[in-house]
């Protein structure tokens, strides 16, 4: 009976306050100075405004639909397309870039030709990358890049029980643990249209180079291009750990798609008290409105502290245009998502990344307005009053 309370009741009963999550007691204490603020009314502090400023370009970053993970102290931009062009082949390059200037350091070639995929940082030394587009096909094979001095590329090794994908592209992977990843994401071929996406775990085993997949009973709608969040529950006694999927389909809503307890995952810690601090002055600013995100796909989001951080996009719509340049943050109480606008529209983006480095928060790569280039360009997020 408990557990059907925890699978079938409580996720809805919770819908409404999912991005509520802050891991520590200071975080707390920022977003009920937050919700103060607003309760107070719009007038009741300073207006501040937001912007991308330029931190740094190079034509090596020109690419979208690649991945950004630090590992080792370093940011790690790997794969991804450089044109629009079906045909053209994926690249397989690693770009190694200093976390304070943000400048290319290094060129790591010879690894697998990847867009599309999903990456995830092990015990800050591996960045592993699962599945994606390979210029013919989908593919769901695992590598490994090692940062540990003379280290390279190298192929896992999948065991015989493995309960392995057709194919994967467009997915997400989200860390568990050193040892486990959540995958989830339509698989199959370019003609497969499935009401359902499978969830699967990969089992990991990094320094004995092997993977085994075991598909789980859980299920979600039929997606890809999505976000998917591992969230901490403030002050739950019965799961301390919800995993939440936005997007990828033409539906606005949230799929709670897993519920654990704290000592079943492993979360890396988090550090950026003025970035958290940031945010949280640009919800209590008479900037933001209360919003949901709308559809999207080829979006970003990011887990700032409490906050989960959304932007940009491809909209489910028929224009010309379908990028957008929208940003998102919630405010509790009751996980209230505020939008926040962007005049600019040579900011529009989709297929890019957005991560923290340090206490800035980086935008790197994706297609611009129209979808046809790729921007060379790295950005920071800026507020100021």
């Amino acid at each position: 009976m408990l557990q059907l309370y925890k699978t079938l009741v409580r996720p809805q009963l919770e819908y409404c306050m999912q991005f509520w999550s802050p891991h520590y007691r200071k975080d707390v204490i920022a977003l009920e100075r937050g919700a103060e603020a607003r309760g107070r009314g719009p007038a009741s502090g300073p207006e501040y405004h937001w912007s991308w400023t330029r931190a740094g370009t190079s034509e090596l970053l020109a690419r979208a639909f690649h991945s950004a993970n630090l590992v080792g102290g370093r940011l790690l931009v790997f794969g991804g397309a450089r044109s629009a062009e079906p045909s053209d082949p994926p690249l397989g390059d690693l770009l190694i870039l200093e976390p304070t200037s943000l400048a290319v350091e290094r060129v790591v070639s010879g690894g697998p030709p990847r867009s599309h995929h999903g990456t995830v940082t092990l015990r800050d030394r591996w960045l592993l990358s699962v599945g994606g587009w390979d210029g013919k096909r989908r593919v769901s094979s695992v590598h490994a890049f090692d940062m540990a001095p003379g280290g390279s590329w190298a192929e896992l090794e999948q065991e015989d029980r493995s309960q392995t994908p057709v194919g994967l592209s467009g997915h997400t992977c989200t860390k568990l643990s050193d040892q486990e990843v959540r995958v989830v994401g339509r698989e199959g071929g370019v003609r497969t249209q499935r009401r359902f996406a499978s969830v699967y775990t990969l089992h990991i085993d990094a320094s004995a180079q092997r993977y085994w997949y075991r598909e789980c009973e859980s299920h979600t709608a039929s997606r890809s291009g999505h976000s998917a969040t591992l969230i901490r529950t403030y002050g739950q006694s019965l799961a301390d750990y919800k995993f939440l999927v936005f997007g990828g389909r033409n539906s606005p809503d949230t799929e709670v798609a897993g519920i654990w307890r704290e000592e079943d995952v492993k979360v890396d810690p988090f550090h950026a008290p003025r970035l958290i601090e940031s945010l949280n002055s640009l919800i209590t600013s008479r900037l933001a409105s209360p919003r949901n995100p709308r559809a999207l796909r080829y979006h970003s989001m990011t887990l700032v502290g409490p906050f989960a951080v959304l932007y940009g996009g491809e909209c489910f719509n028929k224009a010309r245009d379908t990028a957008c340049n929208r940003l998102y943050l919630p405010c509790p109480p009751g996980g209230i998502w505020y939008h926040l606008p962007n005049s600019d529209a040579e900011m529009k983006r989709f297929g890019h990344k957005v991560v923290v480095v340090g206490e800035r928060l980086c935008l790197i790569g994706g297609r611009g307005p129209g979808g046809k280039h790729c921007c060379p360009d790295i950005f920071t997020l800026e507020t100021k009053t």
